[in-house]
């Protein structure tokens, strides 16, 4: 199993863990979220930091959008490390919405990676975290998990809908809770947007399609 060279993907997944673990601390701002999540979140980043196997795997093709965003994230360091980090993370797709004809423009231009949890950088039972990217001016239908979730928008705005509210644009630095089967919905305006995110509760099963 070939792997990266240590001294630029382990450094730069430690540099990641830092910088999302001081993005949890702020998000203690919304009563919405869990403190119980944060703080397993927290401890889920700790991990991270010192993850040391990096298998290689195909880039998706969706993913390359990071190297833009990144560089021109305000928090340069952090932008690096994205930057650095691109091709050794397991970008994937939720099987569920592939030949659904209403999710084909999503996932022409959005992908995710587990950091922590199933299929993740290290293992973890208790909370899921990982980083989401979606194309510009593109919906994402709604759809409803089991597991809580909180999002963390790292660079971008969109329109998010869930269940028994109004549609609120979210700009970079918002965050955003989603209770278990709740039906939520975004949709990107004119550029990408790059999320963090954490799923506790209930994890395993993955979105599903709102009737």
């Amino acid at each position: 199993m070939s792997k990266v060279d240590l001294s630029v993907g382990g450094k730069s997944v430690a540099v990641l863990a830092g910088h999302l673990s001081q993005i949890i601390d702020l998000a203690r701002d919304n009563p919405e979220i869990p403190g119980s999540m944060l703080d397993e979140a927290k401890h889920a980043c700790a991990d991270l930091a010192f993850a040391t196997d990096f298998p290689s795997r195909p880039l998706l093709p969706q993913a390359q959008q990071l190297s833009a965003i990144a560089s021109n994230l305000a928090d340069a360091p952090l932008g690096a490390a994205l930057t650095d980090t691109l091709s050794i993370l397991p970008w994937t797709q939720n099987p569920n919405y592939r030949g659904r004809p209403e999710f084909a423009d999503y996932l022409s231009v959005s992908t995710y990676c587990m950091l922590t949890g199933s299929g993740g950088l290290v293992a973890n039972d208790q909370v899921w975290s990982g980083l989401f990217i979606m194309g510009a001016n593109t919906d994402y239908p709604a759809h409803a998990h089991p597991a809580l979730e909180a999002y963390f928008i790292l660079s971008g705005t969109a329109i998010w809908w869930r269940e028994g509210e109004n549609p609120i644009a979210r700009p970079e630095g918002s965050t955003v809770f989603h209770d278990r089967m709740r039906s939520h919905a975004m949709r990107t305006l004119n550029e990408p947007l790059l999320c963090y995110f954490l799923q506790s509760g209930e994890l395993g099963p993955h979105a599903v399609p709102s009737v």
